[in-house]
């Protein structure tokens, strides 16, 4: 048996029990511990707990001093131990993409945002988050896109998005299919001719959203070519230029809108609402913390987002005949 620390501290004479882990020194009386507590602050656990209640919005917003400084320590602690998400190494994949924009450090700063999803599978996996300085353009998803892996842009089969030009060229240059949105060309159609009670077009936004949409959903090639028909006859007529340059615009891609029916076998949503969820979700979180100060920090949070998420629900759209 060891006897370190038997000694009295004050005049180191040898001291005798008083307790369970204290000794006694009988002439001065002092008492002193057996093993010695370790001074200072207490180490804080480097746990994820903490962060991801935090990311799934399940503890208070605002925190202050020790209490902020452990929510930093447990997203550092949620980087470190959570891998980034990986997607199967086998089978095709679809992606689906769009763009967060946001106003940081006195510039625009654009967070360019891809999910992959299994075909045979309905949970898209996030992939790691490109971001770069200015708006977002063609040459900001030319290298985003030169981010993901190699191995798995091979198996990528169509890219599903709402239909920016910088999505379209890199889809057209690497062979894949394009499933464009269908609810951002009914949205953008809607706020030049709403079909709403209040409209001041109601009746040809109703005419134009009822072509629209047997244009999108029908299989029947005549229905098809006669909801056309009737598109480029409300282009010519109406006074709007905008809804002549959307007619147009639909008329030169309504193909693109429908890859979806053309090739079933990959379940393709016919909506980019997946990767709208995720956007979603980095705006709530921006909105939670009331804004972050530079960039760097706010990658670091959309990091361990997604390394907390790791997938979100992307369904297949419901084929029905018209």
């Amino acid at each position: 048996m060891t006897n370190k620390h038997t000694k009295c501290p004050r005049c180191k004479r040898r001291g005798i029990r008083w307790g369970g882990n204290r000794r006694r020194c009988t002439p001065c009386g002092a008492t002193w511990r057996v093993r010695k507590k370790k001074r200072g602050r207490k180490a804080l656990r480097r746990t994820p707990n903490r962060a991801i209640k935090y990311l799934a919005n399940r503890e208070a917003v605002h925190l202050r001093n020790a209490k902020f400084y452990r929510r930093i320590i447990s997203r550092n602690a949620l980087m470190e131990q959570l891998p980034w998400p990986q997607v199967s190494q086998s089978g095709s994949v679809i992606l689906i993409a769009d763009a967060f924009l946001q106003y940081i450090e006195r510039a625009w700063h654009t967070w360019y945002c891809i999910l992959a999803r299994p075909i045979d599978s309905e949970d898209a996996v996030i992939l790691k988050p490109f971001c770069r300085r200015g708006t977002e353009v063609a040459l900001g998803w030319q290298e985003a896109f030169a981010v993901v892996p190699n191995e798995l842009l091979c198996r990528v089969k169509a890219l599903v998005c709402d239909g920016h030009n910088g999505l379209i060229l890199e889809a057209r240059r690497r062979g894949w299919l394009i499933q464009r949105c269908h609810f951002h060309l009914v949205a953008r159609l809607q706020q030049k001719r709403s079909r709403w009670i209040r409209g001041l077009h109601q009746g040809e936004g109703k005419q134009i959203y009822k072509l629209v949409k047997k244009a999108l959903d029908t299989r029947s090639s005549k229905v098809l070519h006669r909801s056309l028909k009737g598109l480029a006859v409300l282009g010519r007529r109406t006074a709007s230029r905008d809804i002549r340059r959307m007619t147009s615009g639909f008329l030169a891609n309504y193909e693109d809108y429908r890859t979806y029916l053309h090739h079933t076998e990959l379940l393709l949503p016919t909506t980019s609402n997946t990767a709208e969820a995720f956007v979603g979700l980095i705006r709530e979180l921006c909105r939670r913390a009331r804004g972050f100060r530079t960039v760097n920090t706010m990658d670091q949070w959309i990091e361990a987002l997604v390394k907390a998420r790791k997938t979100i629900k992307c369904r297949a759209k419901t084929n029905r005949i018209i």
